[in-house]
């Protein structure tokens, strides 16, 4: 059965598809979506749609994949008018703006629900071993696209040894992939690696979720962003975790949700608690929102947080 989802055009005129469909439909690099406009619905295929030839029975059974139907009258959602917070006792309200302006609270719950972002199949998860390798990998300048590529490496390592030697990990981060080139700290990261799976495999965490954060804490090169990072990758979409990193910071920081005078090495905690309440507020899955903002304000650059306004 199709699903009908909400999807934002902005003021100039653009729409952003749900990534998931993106995924699905294989349009992450771009590619050409059809349109057709029936009533108050527009319909997009897949791929477009040819021209339909005499006789044919037109643009509906050209469309080479599903369809997605889109109301213009079920747009804009609610607005509400603030939303409060309390971190340890500090008590604060932040104005929930409107949703089509960028930076406010408001503007990423909805690029967050209607990025997809927050879909059911946004999110793929992993084993405690992968998620752990994965989380790992990222931090300390590596970008993330690096990380992610080396992922499948280290893990087709650790398919033929289970528990790798930091020696064996290294070789394979010193290694460059084509397009990517060579990874940061390769000896560093290896050795924590290393150490990581070794523990997963001589003690390995109990099945309360609820201990996970301090079992991966113990591990080395592992701190609260790492730990968050794994579970958000164990976990997917049922991870209670915020990623903090630069890009939330100066977003969340414009829109009041997060404090200025807030320092990331000691107050940790104030951030997640924030963030999760904020999530609420929302009602979207908290890893999702911390997606959303991650990969669109890093999109934006810190030129688009230099405003007061």
């Amino acid at each position: 059965m199709a699903r009908i989802k909400n999807l934002k055009v902005s003021a100039k005129g653009r729409i952003r598809l749900p990534a998931a469909l993106l995924a699905r439909w294989g349009l992450q690099s771009g590619g050409e979506v059809a349109c057709l406009e029936v009533g108050d619905a527009v319909l997009l295929f897949s791929g477009g749609v040819e021209a339909p030839k005499s006789g044919s029975p037109g643009p509906f059974t050209e469309a080479r994949r599903s369809t997605v139907a889109v109301r213009a009258s079920s747009w804009p959602p609610p607005k509400k008018e603030r939303i409060s917070f309390d971190v340890g006792g500090d008590v604060w309200e932040v104005s929930w703006g409107r949703h089509d302006k960028f930076g406010t609270a408001a503007y990423w719950i909805d690029q967050t629900i209607s990025g997809g972002y927050a879909d059911d199949d946004a999110f793929e998860t992993m084993d405690l071993t992968t998620a752990t390798v994965w989380g790992l990998l990222h931090g300390h300048g590596v970008v993330a696209e690096v990380a992610n590529a080396y992922l499948d490496e280290v893990m087709a390592l650790l398919k033929s040894d289970e528990a790798p030697s930091a020696a064996a990990v290294a070789e394979v981060l010193a290694a460059p992939i084509e397009g990517f080139g060579l990874y940061r700290y390769p000896n560093r990261k290896a050795a924590f690696i290393s150490e990581a799976v070794t523990r997963l495999i001589s003690d390995p965490p109990s099945d309360d979720i609820d201990t996970l954060r301090a079992y991966l804490l113990q591990l080395r090169g592992v701190g609260p962003k790492t730990a968050a990072l794994i579970e958000s990758g164990f976990r997917g979409a049922h991870a209670e975790v915020h990623v903090n990193d630069i890009h939330l910071r100066r977003a969340l920081r414009l829109s009041g949700v997060f404090r200025a005078h807030w320092d990331v090495d000691r107050h940790y905690d104030r951030f997640e608690t924030a963030f999760l309440q904020y999530a609420r507020h929302g009602n979207v899955p908290p890893v999702a929102l911390d997606m959303c903002i991650w990969d669109l304000a890093r999109d934006a650059g810190s030129e688009a947080f230099n405003q007061n306004d």
